[in-house]
């Protein structure tokens, strides 16, 4: 799992990747911002599973950078280390499901309990959106299928697949779905045709703000949604 560190003192983060038992952890990648402001570009650009900050910095907060973070990824869980227990910082880090406060100077063996806790609780995370994947994986390819025979014939069946198709992939990313079938001339197993295919009709669709969120392959047609 991949952590960000974000600490204004050089010092303490060299401290930290030094005593801290990361492997036992389940830490295998670490990466370091020095500020609130370069913590929330790389928190946005690298999507880590843990964030570790301080929450006084410069040019932006802990709490700040976490709120902006949170927006963006909420998936992301946090440790903060602080030498202030000001209670304005206890509610606002109850909202944004902090794991635990670790107050400086750092208890190494707190700090290591804190971070294995924020890992069991990214891992299921992780494991809760792949089983939503493969959920919403497998409706959009029902859905495929159904679209293929006269709609008549199978409406009850294909309303009731695009509510679930909407409920897992959000309503909130588009405002209508369109599905294309395309059926070529000449049926053909060649993975990179169907690739050329499918390339073609996402370059045709871009202008238009529109975007392929789904393709599958049935017996001798493919499906764009």
């Amino acid at each position: 799992m991949k952590l960000l560190i974000v600490e204004d003192e050089e010092m303490t983060r060299e401290g930290l990747l030094k005593s801290l038992p990361w492997d036992e952890i389940g830490i295998t990648e670490i990466i370091q911002a020095q500020d609130g402001m370069q913590g929330l570009a790389m928190a946005i650009d690298e999507h880590p599973g843990i964030i570790l900050c301080d929450i006084r910095m410069p040019r932006m907060d802990g709490l700040t950078m976490l709120e902006k973070v949170h927006d963006v990824h909420p998936d992301i869980v946090s440790v903060l280390l602080t030498g202030y227990a000001e209670i304005e910082y206890l509610k606002k880090a109850i909202t944004l499901d902090v794991i635990r406060f670790v107050e400086k100077p750092v208890n190494i063996e707190e700090l290591t309990e804190a971070l294995r806790k924020a890992a069991e609780r990214g891992i299921n995370y992780e494991r809760q959106q792949e089983s939503a994947q493969i959920h919403s994986t497998v409706v959009a390819s029902r859905l495929a299928y159904q679209m293929t025979f006269p709609y008549d014939s199978c409406k009850t069946v294909i309303e009731s697949l695009y509510q679930d198709f909407l409920v897992h992939y959000g309503t909130d990313k588009f405002q209508y779905v369109t599905s294309f079938i395309v059926r070529p001339e000449e049926f053909s197993e060649d993975s990179m045709l169907l690739y050329s295919i499918g390339q073609k009709l996402h370059d045709r669709l871009l202008p238009g703000h529109y975007h392929v969120i789904y393709t599958d392959r049935v017996p001798r047609d493919i499906i764009y949604h």
